[in-house]
């Protein structure tokens, strides 16, 4: 793992791009109401009990959730929703989970998805974040 000597972060590779600063939690939820705030709270502990690794890691626009890589985010909470994405290495298209896929980008499709309830995280869709975390611990490599 290297750090980076301005912010501390740590990532897989040396001298990784990212939005280097202080950036918490707490500071990507100030504006949110309560309920907005719950949905995220939800999406944490839901993301956190896929491995004993799975950590939050703040950026300038997002909140992203990291093991070995970065496998999720958090893009925006408002309106009483809360969007994001997962990566996955094939495309579900099949899926009315997702409202946009992009990809491939370096064998990962990118996957979107908004929700508005913890119900959405159903069977279904917690396969599809255990299979993102797997990927993202690279215990499941492309194509494989």
């Amino acid at each position: 793992m290297w750090a980076c000597p301005r912010c501390g972060k740590q990532f897989k590779n040396t001298s990784q791009s990212h939005s280097c600063g202080p950036y918490t939690e707490a500071a990507f939820l100030e504006t949110k109401t309560p309920a907005e705030r719950c949905l995220y709270e939800g999406f944490k502990h839901i993301i956190q009990s896929l491995g004993p690794d799975v950590r939050p890691s703040p950026a300038k626009t997002r909140i992203g959730f990291i093991s070995t890589v970065t496998f999720a985010a958090v893009n925006r909470i408002g309106g009483g929703k809360l969007c994001g994405h997962i990566l996955l290495h094939e495309a579900r298209s099949d899926s009315t989970k997702f409202t946009r896929i992009e990809g491939p980008m370096t064998g990962w499709y990118i996957h979107h998805f908004c929700f508005d309830d913890m119900a959405f995280f159903d069977d279904e869709m917690v396969g599809y974040l255990m299979e993102s975390y797997r990927s993202g611990t690279r215990k499941l490599s492309p194509g494989g």
